[in-house]
């Protein structure tokens, strides 16, 4: 609330709301995902903080695609990005237990559980980063067509280096939001 008086650039804005208020309201959420709800409303006021409140036509996801740091300022892109990243991190550290995470990870796409956990979390963040995992080979693959008809190759995630794979949910971040207002706006 009190960035978005500041009379600074919307680039200081937006740092203040990827360093001060984004990481508060995403901590911890590799275990337990926030509310849709609770993003939704966090996301339009921190459109509105980079933005700033002289104009009200403004897309969430142009501010947080093109003029901020989505994966850092923008509360629904953060949370995804975190909790892929984290994942990651841990089944690098302990590799005895991927196979136990894509057992849960199956199990809870057949069951459609409802209840939460480090499971719900990460199918959360993949549906958010348009992502999708296919356990069996262990890759991630982008859930769209390139807009470039190219083939979207398969991303070996927990192979491939921590900075290329947060590159690569970054892009499917970007392109998840573009798809997005694309559905929303079909001018």
């Amino acid at each position: 609330e009190r960035i978005k008086n500041l009379p600074l650039p919307m680039e200081a804005r937006a740092t203040l709301i990827a360093s001060l208020v984004v990481p508060k309201a995403v901590y911890a959420c590799a275990v337990n995902w926030p509310s849709e709800s609770s993003l939704t409303k966090l996301r339009a006021q921190c459109t509105t903080a980079v933005w700033g409140q002289g104009n009200h036509w403004r897309a969430p996801e142009v501010v947080m695609t093109l003029l901020a740091k989505g994966h850092i300022a923008d509360p629904v892109q953060a949370a995804a990005y975190q909790t892929i990243t984290v994942a990651s991190r841990v089944l690098r550290k302990q590799p005895e237990l991927e196979q136990l995470f894509y057992e849960v990870l199956q199990r809870r796409r057949a069951s459609r559980a409802t209840h939460k956990g480090p499971g719900h979390a990460f199918i959360r963040a993949l549906k958010n980063a348009h992502l999708d995992l296919n356990v069996e080979n262990g890759c991630l693959a982008h859930r769209r067509v390139d807009l470039r008809n190219e083939e979207v190759p398969l991303l070996p995630w927990l192979q491939m280096s921590i900075p290329k794979l947060q590159h690569e949910i970054r892009e499917a971040q970007r392109h998840e939001q573009w798809v997005r207002l694309a559905a929303r706006r079909n001018s």
